[in-house]
């Protein structure tokens, strides 16, 4: 059972790579923060922008205009040419069937119900048989 720091923060575990771990805590350093802290405030930061991302993807009206533009050469190839790169035609394919592929994804995923989070019983210590 997670333990609780403060009435309204919940204590979790967290596996990282040590590289990882050596970046936060040299970043966290640098702004004289606790790792705890350093990660709080990086996740907090970022939570507004990932929700409105998936929100935007979820959309199955975005997800349809999505797919229109994308499935059409030229304006992928305009796209692509805006990010100053000259493209092959191979490699603007490759594009469009990455974008298609994210874009079909996330409708399947919108299209999917929300998941039950199920809650485990703890297991019992002790004796057993």
């Amino acid at each position: 059972m997670p333990r609780k720091i403060e009435s309204e923060k919940r204590f979790i575990t967290l596996y990282l790579d040590n590289g990882v771990v050596e970046r936060i805590d040299r970043l966290a350093a640098a702004q004289d923060a606790s790792r705890a802290k350093y990660l709080e405030r990086l996740i907090v930061e970022h939570l507004d922008e990932d929700e409105a991302t998936v929100q935007a993807f979820t959309n199955p009206v975005l997800l349809n205009a999505l797919m229109q533009v994308f499935g059409q050469p030229d304006v992928a190839r305009q796209l692509v040419q805006t990010m100053r790169r000259d493209v092959s035609d191979d490699q603007l394919q490759l594009f469009q069937e990455a974008m298609m592929t994210t874009a079909e994804k996330m409708n399947k995923r919108a299209a999917r119900k929300p998941m039950k989070r199920v809650r485990r019983k703890p297991k019992k210590k002790g004796g057993g048989g």
